[in-house]
């Protein structure tokens, strides 16, 4: 099987995410797209407890978007070559594939990554265009690039629930019913790594 994984910090999951998901599937790029949250940012970036983060996850998925919670098993660090190496390990019978942003092309945050010549001699990646961050040459190292107009980010959420702002319209609604319930209960606190 085909399987794009959407490695992510999920500090939440939103629209955008299932858009990716659904778009891969539609264009038949992979047979399931796996969501990787990670246990613990690399570069410390705050979080919401894992807990949280894995739930919701677990409410974007259905028979072909998948959880998978192997960078919360595996703990420490999440740097994309490990899971990439220990997913291959655990399931030599599927093709993997790596989704990022362009942004992170655009920026070159690819290079700083983890043991990156050997990353991606390891695994193929697939691009999301996003809006504000077009690239005009993409290095060979990127095959698949895909425009989706996914203006939605984590950051404008977590931004408008600070401010007790209308955030319902970016997340699937249980992920808003949930978010909801933690803000009630003063639970959204965002720990670094």
């Amino acid at each position: 099987m085909k399987i794009a994984c959407l490695g992510t910090s999920a500090n939440p999951p939103h629209l955008g995410h299932v858009k990716i998901a659904q778009l891969l599937l539609k264009r038949h790029l992979a047979d399931q797209i796996w969501i990787i949250p990670s246990y613990h940012h690399v570069f410390g970036k705050p979080l919401l407890p894992w807990k949280y983060r894995w739930a919701m996850v677990k409410m974007i998925t259905n028979k072909k978007i998948k959880a998978c919670d192997i960078e919360k098993n595996r703990r420490g660090k999440s740097y994309t070559i490990d899971t990439v190496l220990a997913l291959q390990n655990k399931y030599p019978q599927h093709k993997f594939y790596w989704i990022i942003g362009s942004d992170i092309v655009k920026k070159g945050e690819y290079l700083k990554w983890h043991k990156w010549s050997y990353l991606k001699q390891k695994i193929n990646f697939i691009v999301i265009q996003r809006s504000g961050y077009k690239v005009g040459r993409y290095p060979k190292t990127f095959n698949h690039i895909l425009r989706l107009n996914t203006p939605i980010s984590s950051t404008e959420i977590r931004r408008r629930l600070a401010r007790h702002q209308p955030f319902a319209h970016l997340v699937p609604p249980k992920i808003a019913k949930y978010l909801k319930y933690l803000q009630k209960h003063h639970l959204l606190k965002y720990h670094s790594s």
